[in-house]
């Protein structure tokens, strides 16, 4: 079976929670498939909102952005994509869509008409295997990945957050 992670941290957590339940290691093989990055520079603007219950670890984001230029030059596939980042390190710790949630793209349009705004998504405030990140300042960056129909890929950036954990 293969078991796809972020990074050697998750595999090492996947790997504690397979042995906690006495399940077989042999016959899983890992791959590793980094979270999308966010690039420092994009085609257009977004905005960004970050919500968060620091008592309860959770964090809510909210993406939104003016997609109508883009579909009339052929937008089709949209991923918004939410990175929370190390600044010391400039490692991502955590985002959205989650290490362990449903990644992917999703239909720009429907019949010509944007989907529904905002991208929702949410983050528990703990690193790829599981455990709490330590306390400090992280920093958020979040994009609309468009994927026009010719294949040319753009993005739509909202500001740099400052996400603090406690």
């Amino acid at each position: 079976m293969f078991v796809f992670v972020p990074d050697r941290r998750a595999q090492v957590g996947v790997e504690r929670l397979l042995r906690e339940r006495r399940l077989p290691l042999d016959r899983v093989r890992f791959r590793i498939l980094p979270p999308t990055r966010v690039p420092d520079q994009g085609q257009g603007p977004a905005q960004l909102k970050v919500e968060g219950t620091p008592w309860g670890g959770q964090y809510g984001f909210e993406l939104t952005t003016d997609l109508t230029p883009w579909l009339a030059q052929g937008a089709w596939r949209c991923e918004p994509v939410i990175n929370v980042v190390d600044p010391r390190s400039g490692d991502v710790v955590g985002g959205s869509p989650g290490f362990w949630g449903r990644q992917g793209w999703h239909p720009c349009s429907e019949d010509g008409q944007p989907l529904p705004f905002p991208w929702r998504g949410a983050w528990n405030g703990r690193r790829s295997d599981g455990t709490p990140l330590p306390a400090g300042r992280y920093e958020v960056h979040a994009g609309l990945k468009v994927t026009l129909k010719t294949g040319r890929v753009v993005w739509l950036l909202a500001p740099v957050q400052e996400l603090t954990v406690p």
